[in-house]
């Protein structure tokens, strides 16, 4: 469920705002300087038009850019060793279909844990790179990377297991 946007703004002496936003409907302002709009609006770009009027029936207007992302970005590891790997030191690239986006990575022995009790941490080396050593022969690891975009939204989280 995507979140709905919020907004508060800081106005005095004034008796009235009116906030209206492109295709979307024209929404008053609550008392505590709030309002949400209607349902979560699809990604892109949209200028906010704020109009407040004082007492004395002055007028003061403002337009705000605001730029809706609420997609999260898509990560795919590129390069994976797979099956039974021979040597005692892996390397994985991955990438992230949205730029600027940061990874967070695991590399564990065992089998690869729920989502949900994967310790993500930044990942280490160069971004889009990463590189782990002293495997041992016989056992199992699984390597698991997430990329989040420049507003928080974190991608599913992307695994893969070598022995």
């Amino acid at each position: 469920m995507q979140p709905t946007p919020a907004f508060q703004y800081q106005l005095d002496r004034v008796s009235a705002a009116q906030w209206s936003y492109g295709s979307w409907k024209a929404a008053a302002l609550d008392a505590d300087g709030t309002f949400s709009l209607a349902g979560a609006p699809a990604d892109g770009q949209y200028a906010l038009y704020l109009r407040a009027t004082a007492p004395q029936l002055l007028s003061v207007s403002t337009t705000v850019l605001l730029h809706v992302d609420a997609t999260p970005p898509v990560v795919r590891i590129s390069t994976a060793p797979s099956g039974v790997v021979s040597t005692a030191k892996v390397a994985f690239a991955y990438v992230a279909n949205e730029e600027g986006a940061t990874f967070q990575c695991f590399f564990e022995e065992g089998k690869q844990p729920a989502a949900g009790d994967l310790l993500l941490r930044r990942c280490p080396g160069a971004v889009g790179h990463v590189e782990y050593g002293g495997l041992v022969d016989g056992r199992t690891y699984t390597f698991a990377v997430r990329a989040t975009d420049r507003v928080g939204n974190p991608s599913e989280v992307q695994a893969t297991a070598l022995t």
